[in-house]
C-alpha cells in the first residue's frame, strides 16, 4: 500500500468534452501485475497489456484528433516538465520523442504525487515548467506522438517514481484516486471543483456490498465511508437524505458524526429492520446535501433477506450465516468511485435465492 499522503489528492477526468458527438473510451487500463506472465486490470479482467503503467483514453481516430480534443490537468499542481515538437501521427507504436511519451506534460501535486499526460498533439502544449494549474487548466490536446498506434491520451499517476493505478478494485490494493471513477469500462467523472467553497463527496468503502444476504427478522447496520473532496468544511448543515421510498424502517435523514475537513473521511451509519420473510429485496439511495442543496456522489444499498434455517447456501468462511461483517479490509471493485458499488458476488447470491425458491415450490407441490 502506498503512503496515505496520496489520499489528499483526487483526480478529475482530463477530457472534458466526452459526448455522443465527441467519443471517448478507455482503451487500456494499467497492468496490475507487470511481468507476471498474465495481464490483469484493477477489476481482475484483462483490459490492459503487459507492463502498461497508465490508463489510455481513446477519442475515435485521427478525424477527432484533427478537430482538436483538449486535455486538462486532472488536479491542482505545478508543471514539472513538458515536451513538444514530436511528430504526432504515429501508428507504429515506436515513433521517437519524449522517451516514448512523445509530447507530454508532467505535473507535481502538493501531496508529492505526479501526473503524466502523454502522446499529445504537436504544438498543442499550452503550459511551461513552473506554471500553476488546476483541473480547469487546458494543458494540451490529444495526439498520437511517441510510442502510440493511434490518437489517445496516456494518463499516468506516480508516487515515489512508482506508477499507481487511480482505479480502486479487487486487483488494485491502493485506494481509488478518481473523484468518481464510475463503472468498469466507463469514463471517470470530469467534475472540476477547484473553486473555493465548493462541496463534493467521494464514495470510498462500505460494508454489506450489493447483493449481500442479511438474516430475516434481524436488525442490521449498513455503513458507508465518504471522503470530503471539495474545498469546504462539512458541518451540522450537511446530512444525507434518502432519495428512494422508505423501506425496512430506514431513516430519511442521516446526520454526520462531526465536522469533516477537506480530504478527510467520515462514516455514515444506517440501521435497518429486516422483514421476517426470506427473499425480500431492498434498494435505497442516499445523497449528501447542505441546507437542502444536494452535492457529491449518490450512494446506496442493495440487500436481500434470508432464512437461516433453510437458506443454507449463504454461509461465511467459518460456516456462519453472512450478516454484518463490518467495513471490508480491502477496497471493493469500485472503492473510491462514488458510482457503482456492484460486485460479482451479487449474481451468485441472486442465483442462490432463485434456486432456493424453485426448490421450495417443488417441495410444496409434492
Amino acid at each position: 500500500m502506498f503512503g496515505l499522503a496520496l489520499l489528499s489528492i483526487v483526480h478529475s477526468l482530463p477530457l472534458h468534452d466526452c459526448s455522443q458527438a465527441r467519443p471517448c473510451s478507455i482503451t487500456a487500463y494499467k497492468d496490475a501485475e507487470p511481468g507476471a506472465g498474465r495481464v490483469l486490470d484493477w477489476y481482475c479482467q484483462d483490459h490492459a497489456y503487459d507492463g502498461h503503467n497508465g490508463t489510455d483514453f481513446g477519442i475515435g481516430g485521427f478525424v477527432e484528433m484533427d478537430r482538436g480534443r483538449p486535455v486538462f490537468a486532472s488536479a491542482s499542481g505545478l508543471v514539472e516538465a513538458t515536451n513538444d515538437g514530436a511528430a504526432d501521427r504515429c501508428t507504429s507504436g515506436r515513433c521517437p520523442g519524449g522517451g516514448g511519451l512523445g509530447n507530454f506534460v508532467i505535473i507535481r501535486h502538493e501531496d508529492g504525487s505526479q501526473s503524466r499526460f502523454g502522446h499529445l498533439r504537436r504544438g498543442s502544449v499550452a503550459v511551461a515548467r513552473g506554471d500553476a494549474v488546476n483541473c480547469a487548466t487546458q494543458i494540451g490536446q490529444v495526439g498520437s506522438s511517441g510510442f502510440s498506434t493511434g490518437p489517445h491520451l496516456h494518463f499516468e499517476l506516480r508516487i515515489d517514481s512508482a506508477p499507481v493505478d487511480p482505479f480502486g478494485g479487487d486487483c488494485n490494493s491502493s485506494p481509488g484516486l478518481w473523484r468518481n471513477q464510475g463503472n468498469y469500462r466507463q469514463m471517470p467523472s470530469d467534475d472540476c471543483p477547484d473553486s473555493a467553497g465548493l462541496d463534493d463527496a467521494q464514495f470510498v468503502d462500505e460494508n454489506l456490498p450489493d447483493g449481500s444476504a442479511v438474516l430475516s427478522a434481524s436488525r442490521v447496520e449498513k455503513r458507508w465511508v465518504l471522503r470530503n473532496v471539495g474545498n469546504s468544511v462539512w458541518d451540522e448543515s450537511v446530512q444525507a437524505r434518502l432519495l428512494s421510498d422508505e423501506a425496512w424502517a430506514a431513516q430519511r435523514l442521516l446526520p454526520l458524526q462531526g465536522e469533516v475537513q477537506p480530504g478527510e473521511t467520515t462514516t455514515l451509519s444506517l440501521y435497518l429492520e429486516v422483514p421476517g420473510e426470506a427473499g425480500e429485496w431492498v434498494y435505497l439511495r442516499y445523497r449528501l446535501e447542505r441546507d437542502g442543496v444536494p452535492f457529491g456522489t449518490t450512494f446506496w444499498l442493495d440487500l436481500v433477506s434470508y432464512d437461516a434455517a433453510s437458506d443454507v447456501g449463504f454461509q461465511g468462511d467459518a460456516g456462519s450465516a453472512v450478516v454484518d461483517t463490518g467495513i471490508q479490509p480491502e477496497p471493493s471493485n469500485t472503492s473510491g468511485c462514488g458510482c457503482s458499488q456492484t460486485r460479482p458476488q451479487s449474481l451468485l447470491l441472486w442465483l442462490g435465492l432463485l434456486i432456493l425458491g424453485c426448490r421450495k415450490r417443488s417441495i410444496s407441490k409434492q
